[in-house]
């Protein structure tokens, strides 16, 4: 892999689902990012994906060079999405990820 050193925002798809729900209620006109609005390394995701299945392969980060046009921040501003709506993440990845990972054993 890469160094995984990307920031990237995770949001599950229920909490999706009710930002957009919540914004459907919402009496204002906009644009509104949606996401979690907290930016994590790709390389902690991995890290928790394999800790969460205990893989029998190693980690190994920094064998490939990144591309020469990665993206390496994905984090969203959600806060006039908050202010308009009160939303708040309430699935962490870990959780998300367990749910998952529940659902194919």
């Amino acid at each position: 892999m890469t160094p995984c050193e990307q920031i990237w925002d995770y949001l599950h798809a229920d909490d999706a689902a009710r930002a957009f729900r919540l914004l459907g209620q919402c009496l204002t006109e906009g644009v509104y990012v949606i996401g979690s609005g907290k930016g994590l390394t790709l390389k902690s995701y991995i890290e928790t994906i394999y800790k969460l299945m205990t893989p029998n392969v190693p980690l190994v980060f920094g064998g490939k060079p990144y591309s020469a046009n990665q993206v390496m921040y994905l984090q969203a501003d959600i806060s006039d999405l908050k202010r308009d709506t009160g939303f708040e993440p309430q699935i962490s990845f870990e959780e998300g990820i367990s749910r998952i990972i529940n659902s194919y054993k």
